[in-house]
């Protein structure tokens, strides 16, 4: 006789089926899966660019202050709504610190005031960056300024761009807000949506917001969502073997992962059968590590410079990102021109991740798009485990990638001899 887990499971499936095939029936006529933001896959300077034109009351949405005074509203600062700004850009200058080479995301500034919104939804802070930006205002003599640090994640600036002594003191003062994507932009995008005017732009708004929920959030499909959640409250029994199956998930994510490594191997050996190589896997995937994640090298470890890296940023494995990076071990001397060509390679090998140039331990890394980023709430690459084709597709990425130095006879670029005492290719990659 099933169980109630095995019935809850079984009902549940059922259920997602159903919920299927009806979106299947209905899909020409409501495209769901559609969304713009899929073909545009904004970074981080893109997406300053739309928090930027949306709170412009002079931009083309033409909705006047409306969105910028909701936006006031949802961090606190109403009044500051009384009146138009003056400038609003994106990448400004800093002229009142030493380092000329900062450039603030985004900044709106009324007459003797100044809002800057430090825009972090993936990259990493650099050196001493917001302690910079504070001086940068607290020297411009201003009467009011104010500076949100809005992140893609719930971690707090990192103690290398501000120690966390002078972090609560400017936090405190009401200078300084940490904010995630998740727990401010769809709010303020909902208050957009009920205020706008235009059915054309509610549109846009309305696809923007979806985009966010679903890489920050990872949200699922909403009447999945329910299905489930009907099935779990349909009795105490299910219930309780609902919270059977949510203890087991991390077991169940570990054993998947152990699966993942020998899939990886398995599919090296037959890249290497097939080239006749010596391709090898450096292994460092733990559930609960921040840059979790592996290497493959395509020679000997005591000849290469650089590996190809598969990292979750986040722990839990999320925010998967691909780069080239130097092995730990080695301290090289890379020019500026070779560090471009590694990256430009790199891309033409895989364009569909987006590739930013980055520094000599990490020439360019670049994060995957949905629905690969985040692995936590999103089933599809734990499917895609349990089906047997996941290892084979990082490796073919990475057999990609060999190619494109090979086929431009770029392989020196990697393979490299080895210096010890370099520890700088630990850090993650930085923009």
């Amino acid at each position: 006789m099933p169980t109630e887990i095995e019935l809850l499971l079984r009902r549940t499936a059922s259920e997602l089926h159903a919920v299927g095939i009806a979106r299947a029936r209905y899909a020409p006529q409501l495209s769901p899966h559609f969304n713009c933001f899929d073909y545009i896959a904004p970074n981080e300077m893109g997406l300053s660019r739309i928090i930027r034109d949306m709170l412009d009351p002079k931009g083309s949405h033409a909705q006047g202050s409306a969105f910028l005074v909701a936006f006031l509203k949802r961090i606190g600062k109403e009044e500051w709504g009384d009146s138009d700004p003056i400038f609003l850009g994106i990448e400004v200058p800093t002229r009142h610190i030493e380092r000329f080479n900062r450039r603030l995301d985004i900044e709106i500034r009324w007459k003797n005031r100044s809002l800057v919104i430090e825009n972090k939804p993936w990259a990493q802070d650099q050196h001493k960056q917001l302690e910079d930006y504070i001086n940068e205002l607290e020297n411009r003599s201003l009467e009011e300024w104010y500076l949100l640090y809005l992140v893609g994640t719930h971690d707090a600036p990192s103690i290398d761009s501000i120690n966390e002594a002078d972090r609560k003191k400017w936090e405190a003062s009401g200078h300084l807000s940490i904010m995630c994507y998740e727990a401010l932009v769809p709010d303020w995008l909902s208050d957009c949506i009920a205020i706008c005017k235009s059915e054309r732009f509610r549109w846009f708004i309305h696809e923007f917001s979806k985009y966010i929920m679903i890489n920050f959030e990872g949200e699922r499909d909403m009447q999945e969502r329910q299905a489930v959640l009907e099935k779990i409250l349909e009795s105490e029994a299910s219930l309780e073997a609902a919270h059977e199956i949510s203890s087991a998930i991390t077991d169940v994510r570990t054993t998947l992962i152990e699966i993942l490594y020998k899939q990886l191997l398995d599919a090296l050996k037959l890249e290497n059968n097939s080239r006749g190589s010596n391709w090898s896997l450096k292994w460092d995937m733990e559930y609960w590590k921040r840059d979790s994640g592996f290497s493959i090298l395509y020679s000997r470890e005591d000849e290469q410079a650089y590996q190809l890296t598969f990292g979750f940023e986040k722990t839990q494995f999320d925010d998967l990102y691909v780069g080239v990076n130097k092995l730990h071990d080695l301290e090289i001397a890379t020019t500026d021109v070779d560090k471009r060509k590694i990256a430009d390679l790199t891309k033409s090998a895989i364009p569909e991740i987006d590739m930013l140039y980055s520094n000599q331990a990490w020439p360019c890394y670049g994060y995957f798009p949905t629905p690969m980023n985040n692995w936590s709430n999103n089933p599809i690459p734990w499917v895609r485990i349990k089906r047997g084709d996941l290892g084979k597709y990082f490796v073919e990425l990475a057999a990609k990638v060999f190619d494109s130095f090979e086929d431009s006879k770029s392989l020196h670029l990697l393979q490299r001899k080895t210096t010890k005492g370099d520890q700088s290719a630990e850090l993650r990659p930085e923009q």
